[in-house]
């Protein structure tokens, strides 16, 4: 319970090319790691419960946070406990010393989550959209800062979950994960434009970052899925083994595993993104009404570039017909 956790070294992928073309996701990369490392080792000295797993999802869950970024944390629990709100209270001190903007306390991360209530509303009528953002978060973009034990636990039993069909026989699709992944991914799309509605003045952000971070997040478990149909013996060993990754290490996993290299692509444009929304003055900038947006130069270069990540992804799902499943194509889109 008490392990000093290990995160990830920047991903080989990135290691192998002019690191100066990438410089946004190396410096997010590696101020995330501190920022985690500095919390898990705080939080190791404060609390003691076996029972709990305290998990950063959204920019410290990819690893591309940097200074402005909210700890958008959630908090698991495999038994009832007492002792949350002290926990909830020493993890806010922690945060504040370090500087760290906590999560909005009424949004997806403001409540404790016992691990198999969220696994059984799976598919249940009353699976709403924070118990499905909270089990697609940990499947897509989270990394544990205290007791990573019962934090693999619950990905286990989700995954688990999810893949129970492919467990029993290989040769079917990951298709109940695919279904709610994309069910995710556009219940995200059908929530930003009810946002809109009701906080216009805050569209800029929810749109750039709907355009390029919910984008990353969600084509690094859908690559993985797709990958996936070609492994005909164990697709839940496979996953199994990949999970854990970062969004962007899936992509890059995804792609190199296809022997296609144009995963620079992918770095090149989000970090463009990293780099301008990392940067305060441009934030600020970035402030224009809805009407007028393609007249701010910022906003114009983000859509453009959000643009090209959409084309490259898709340009990459449709070359590997013939190594993918047919199957798996025709459930992506039916």
């Amino acid at each position: 319970m008490k392990e000093k956790i290990r995160y990830p070294d920047i991903p080989k992928g990135l290691k192998d090319k002019d690191l100066t073309q990438f410089l946004a996701l190396k410096d997010n990369w590696e101020f995330s790691c501190s920022m985690l490392e500095n919390l898990n080792k705080q939080l190791n000295e404060k609390i003691d419960n076996e029972h709990i797993s305290i998990v950063v999802a959204g920019s410290f869950g990819r690893l591309d946070a940097y200074k402005e970024s909210d700890l958008d944390y959630m908090i698991l629990t495999e038994r009832d406990d007492g002792d949350v709100k002290k926990i909830i209270d020493e993890l806010s001190k922690i945060a504040s010393s370090l500087n760290i903007k906590l999560p909005n306390p009424t949004g997806v991360f403001s409540e404790i989550i016992p691990i198999d209530h969220i696994i059984n509303k799976t598919g249940a009528r009353d699976d709403d959209l924070y118990s499905l953002a909270q089990r697609m978060l940990l499947l897509m973009e989270s990394k544990p800062i205290y007791n990573e034990s019962v934090f693999r636990n619950a990905v286990d039993k989700i995954l688990r979950k999810y893949l129970e069909l492919i467990m029993i026989d290989p040769k079917k699709e990951a298709l109940f994960l695919l279904n709610d992944v994309i069910r995710y991914f556009r219940s995200i799309c059908v929530n930003y434009q009810f946002n809109f509605w009701k906080e216009e003045d805050k569209w800029v952000m929810r749109n750039v970052k709907l355009r390029h971070s919910r984008i990353i997040m969600y084509a690094g478990l859908l690559l993985l899925i797709l990958n996936a149909s070609k492994n005909t013996e164990d697709k839940f060993s496979y996953m199994q083994s990949k999970i854990y990754l970062t969004p962007i290490e899936k992509i890059i996993h995804v792609y190199t595993d296809n022997k296609d290299l144009s995963f620079t692509r992918i770095l090149g444009t989000y970090d463009v993104f990293l780099r301008k929304i990392s940067d305060g003055e441009i934030r600020k900038a970035l402030r224009v009404d809805y009407d007028e947006r393609y007249s701010n130069p910022y906003y114009a270069e983000l859509k453009v570039n959000s643009d090209n990540l959409q084309t490259e992804f898709t340009r990459f799902i449709f070359a590997q017909k013939g190594r993918w499943t047919e199957q798996i194509y025709e459930y992506l889109i039916f």
